[in-house]
């Protein structure tokens, strides 16, 4: 998707060779440029620090790197996804800062659980499936001004049509999770919300409590 009366930045080549990967398909789900500066200079701004990533299987684990960075985490049930990202991590010269752990990302987070880890992250980014059985553990892992970023949350649309509008079944399977999500996260009054119209909808929960 190019931006309007320019062209569109083409991925670099270590992205454009990932297996299963296509250029178009890149652009079609990347963000405009304007959500895409927002999006860095809130980072920038935030001074993110100490990262974790969440993700389900089939997802490829790239991170940036944050100011005065002690280190990332990533949770992974398949270490091929991870592996599979991990040219560009150590290009971008941060492979020796990330914390890989393989299997389902729920335990994971129970063994954070501890003094140490709590309130100690900065940001948080979350691709699963009932984000609802992790937002509790989290909001307790991120310090005070910490973000958590929830991907997916419009489904493909669905959380605004009505319950009899015709649904593939895999939509219709997690709407609910993602509508019962949407709705405890905007009465809970430990974080601020903000949703981010970017491929399928980001929000965003700022912990202030």
């Amino acid at each position: 998707m190019a931006p309007p009366g320019g062209r569109a930045q083409e991925p670099p080549p270590e992205r454009r060779a990932l297996p299963g990967t296509s250029y178009d398909d890149a652009r079609g789900r990347g963000a405009v440029p304007e959500h895409a500066s927002q999006a860095r200079r809130r980072q920038e701004d935030h001074g993110d620090r100490r990262l974790h990533r969440l993700l389900p299987p089939g997802h490829r684990a790239r991170h940036p790197r944050g100011r005065h960075d002690p280190g990332h985490g990533q949770s992974d049930i398949n270490r091929e996804n991870y592996e599979l990202g991990l040219p560009c991590i150590k290009k971008a010269g941060v492979a020796h800062k990330v914390d890989f752990r393989e299997g389902p990302a729920l335990p994971v987070l129970d063994l954070l659980q501890d003094e140490k880890n709590l309130g100690s992250f900065d940001f948080v980014f979350v691709d699963a499936d009932n984000y609802l059985n992790y937002h509790e553990r989290l909001m307790k892992l991120v310090r005070l001004g910490g973000l958590v970023g929830y991907d997916n949350t419009l489904w493909n649309g669905s959380v605004v049509l009505p319950d009899y509008t015709p649904m593939r079944s895999y939509i219709r399977h997690y709407r609910d999770f993602v509508l019962q999500f949407n709705r405890t996260v905007a009465d809970d009054d430990r974080d601020e919300i903000c949703q981010l119209p970017v491929g399928d909808g980001i929000t965003l929960c700022r912990r202030v409590k």
